[in-house]
């Protein structure tokens, strides 16, 4: 039987950040039986869902847009009629954006860039001075960015929450590495520079390039 790959690109917002990798791989195991989907399974005593996933694992706090896994169907369905149903099914907290029908044999994904959006909320001190740009490496620096450049629909799963991210923090940083480092942690290299009572979120949105998008990821 010939099977039939897609590509989903999904958002985890704040409702699910607490997930670690292993919870968000029963997670998205769940949603796809859920969907009702004729899956291709594994072979063996313990058949799974094939499903692969793409982007580097997220550690545990952080928030996301644009992370990628391919998965195996029995049956060739609609790209549109597949994101319906999974929009339909989807947990709290895991908003998929967008699916396609994934190039045959295409093993690895292209990464153009990884962007991270730290949200701080420094302590209510009378001296203290909000940095414009803290320096998380001897290569990378995290510029002060003001609330209208950030999107907070995509950290929380609604814009009526989003409301909640200025009354949660009182400043933004960004920055951006290079797709090669996929284990670069914002949030350690941040810590060293800020107060102990400052709180910390990060967010990641990882780029693909144009050529890739049009492999079907």
């Amino acid at each position: 039987m010939t099977a039939t790959n897609y590509t989903l690109l999904y958002r985890k917002c704040w409702e699910a950040r607490f997930l670690s990798h292993l919870d968000l791989i029963r997670a998205i195991h769940r949603w796809l039986r859920r969907s009702s989907f004729p899956l291709s399974y594994t072979q063996g005593y313990n058949p799974r869902p094939i499903v692969s996933f793409l982007t580097p694992p997220l550690p545990v706090g952080y928030t996301s847009e644009n992370e990628c896994i391919r998965f195996s169907l029995t049956k060739d369905i609609a790209e549109e009629t597949t994101l319906h149903i999974l929009k339909k099914h989807s947990p709290p907290g895991l908003i998929p954006v967008g699916c396609s029908k994934a190039e045959k044999g295409l093993k690895k994904i292209e990464v153009k860039s990884t962007d991270f959006i730290i949200f701080v909320r420094f302590p209510p001190e009378a001296d203290l001075k909000i940095p414009q740009k803290i320096s998380l490496s001897e290569s990378v620096e995290a510029s002060r960015i003001e609330w209208e450049s950030v999107d907070a629909s995509v950290v929380f799963s609604s814009r009526k929450a989003a409301s909640k991210l200025r009354s949660l923090f009182n400043a933004q940083y960004s920055c951006s590495i290079p797709s090669s480092s996929e284990n670069f942690r914002p949030e350690k290299q941040v810590r060293s520079s800020l107060p102990l009572t400052a709180s910390i979120h990060v967010h990641r949105k990882i780029s693909y390039p144009m050529s890739t998008v049009e492999k079907g990821m």
